[in-house]
């Protein structure tokens, strides 16, 4: 039924039963519901209407069924505070300005199932990063279908998220953790999904997150990249335990943290320029090398005068 919840600002979660049997959520089902949080809905949905979601502004997350196969017009329009939207293999078609004003969106992965969008999928979308299955833009795309947004890969074998909230993609054989959208403070980077190992942390993937306490990765790690600001800006972050596998630091990778020592493995052959600066807190840097090696940048940290200490062993 359109409209059957539109308004309705005391929701805040619903969850749809397993048993429910509906196939189609109606236009404007659910939108300017502006307290609305969460949401479950049935995987026996198969189409999602029009404006469905339009201005749920409190929305934070929303897993669509793998059964949907289409999107309508506008559906997530001004849905100011979601994040990330996991698109379901097997999903055919996305309707005109369906992520329009999604402000805070980051991540978004369109499978090579898709082969109809419209025009401005994410017009007034500032940031998102965009990776798509198919090599180059299928022919059903609308030319003007993300406004030529620069954050955009082709090309992408395959992606998804773990149990444990990991958001990750593989192109050319690197498994690469994006983000987490999980709800503990403590990160455990995991070995590997799917049988795949992770291969690296992308840039960004966590800055600004405050709500990230420590981080420590599987002792089966073969995590070789820590990408760019990957945890710049994470001001509570306050212990990290580095992998043997890690081989490259990029450029401000720990910028404005706030741990007081960190042991570097004799693995890392490459520290980009202030990889650990501007931390008031970082009083030791233990460095397995016994010395500086010659792909660290002159300032690989900066800020502050910690204690360097070459060739460690653990004692």
């Amino acid at each position: 039924m359109d409209g059957a919840f539109q308004n309705c600002n005391k929701l805040t979660d619903v969850t749809f039963s397993p048993d429910c049997r509906i196939t189609k959520l109606g236009n404007y089902t659910f939108s300017n519901c502006n307290n609305l949080k969460n949401i479950v809905l049935p995987d026996s949905l198969t189409e999602i209407g029009s404006s469905a979601f339009n201005s749920c502004n409190s929305l934070t997350y929303i897993a669509i069924p793998k059964n949907v196969k289409y999107i309508g017009n506008q559906v997530f329009s001004y849905c100011s505070n979601l994040p990330y939207i996991y698109l379901p293999y097997g999903l055919e078609k996305i309707g005109f300005r369906a992520f329009e004003d999604c402000r805070r969106l980051k991540y978004i992965f369109i499978p090579d199932s898709v082969s109809d969008i419209n025009f401005g999928l994410f017009s007034n979308t500032l940031y998102v990063n965009i990776f798509c299955q198919a090599q180059s833009k299928p022919d059903g795309w609308d030319d003007n279908w993300n406004s030529n947004r620069p954050n955009l890969t082709w090309g992408c074998s395959d992606y998804g998220i773990t149990e444990d909230g990991f958001v990750w993609i593989e192109k050319d054989g690197d498994v690469r953790i994006l983000d987490n959208i999980g709800s503990s403070s403590n990160l455990i980077i995991p070995a590997k999904v799917n049988g795949k190992y992770f291969t690296s942390i992308a840039d960004k993937a966590f800055y600004d997150r405050n709500d990230v306490n420590s981080l420590e990765f599987d002792a089966d790690s073969k995590i070789h990249t820590i990408g760019e600001q990957a945890f710049s800006y994470c001001e509570n972050l306050t212990t990290v335990t580095l992998p043997n596998s890690l081989v490259i630091i990029k450029n401000s990778a720990f910028n404005r943290c706030r741990f007081s020592q960190i042991i570097i493995p004799l693995s890392v052959t490459e520290i980009q320029e202030y990889a650990f600066s501007n931390n008031s807190s970082l009083k030791y840097i233990y460095c397995e090398a016994s010395q500086k090696p010659d792909n660290w940048a002159s300032n690989w940290y900066s800020g502050y005068n910690a204690t360097v200490r070459w060739g460690y062993t653990g004692n």
